[in-house]
């Protein structure tokens, strides 16, 4: 069965840290039921397995949107996560949001805190560049209707037990505390939704930083 972690067993086992973590430690603090980090039966990489495995064992009823994807792509050294409900769309197009099309970071390319399975917005503090870190630029899809959903998302970590943990909070949630701690990075749009080719232009010049982001 899922069983809810304690913010004891979550920073002690070290899957969320302070400070680096301590927006979504705080948030957590005071978060109502079901809010919070589970452990599960069983390891899962992809978001069917993921509802798969929540439907069986949660005693709730999952929906595939409500796994929500982290993709990490690539531009040079840099990185740029979408995030998305699994929309059931395979391949994710990030002309909508960039202007161009990215290429998906490999397994080597990725952050020392994820692997392939357990991708997550909810990044350390540290990794924003241009300041340190390496990821320039988070994108995040919305609509009205996803903003009370309860979603899962994987937590970050390596190995078989970061495999097992999920975060489960509401979407519209999950995306104001990114853009609250990560303000200018963080861009809330349609990302399935090409613009208008005169906008393509200034998306690039966006993810470049050569202008302010837009929300």
């Amino acid at each position: 069965m899922s069983r809810k972690l304690s913010l004891e067993e979550i920073t002690t086992a070290g899957i969320l840290k302070a400070p680096e973590h301590g927006y979504l430690l705080d948030y957590l603090k005071t978060a109502p039921e079901p809010i919070g980090i589970y452990e599960h039966s069983a390891k899962t990489k992809t978001c069917a397995e993921k509802i798969a495995l929540l439907n069986s064992e949660s005693g709730r009823t999952w929906e595939l949107r409500q796994a929500v994807r982290a993709v990490y792509f690539k531009h040079g050294k840099l990185l740029h996560i979408v995030v998305t409900p699994d929309m059931g769309v395979s391949r994710i197009d990030t002309t909508a949001c960039y202007g161009r099309t990215l290429g998906i970071a490999t397994v080597a390319e990725l952050p020392e805190y994820v692997e392939e399975g357990t991708c997550t917005p909810f990044i350390p503090n540290y990794d924003i560049a241009p300041a340190a870190g390496r990821v320039q630029h988070i994108y995040a899809h919305f609509k009205p209707e996803f903003k009370t959903m309860l979603a899962d998302f994987s937590i970050g970590g390596r190995g078989e037990g970061a495999q097992r943990r999920s975060l489960w909070i509401p979407y519209g949630d999950a995306v104001h505390l990114l853009a609250k701690e990560f303000d200018e990075v963080v861009t809330v749009q349609d990302i399935y939704t090409l613009p208008p080719k005169e906008e393509r232009s200034k998306l690039i010049k966006q993810a470049l930083g050569e202008v302010k982001y837009g929300r």
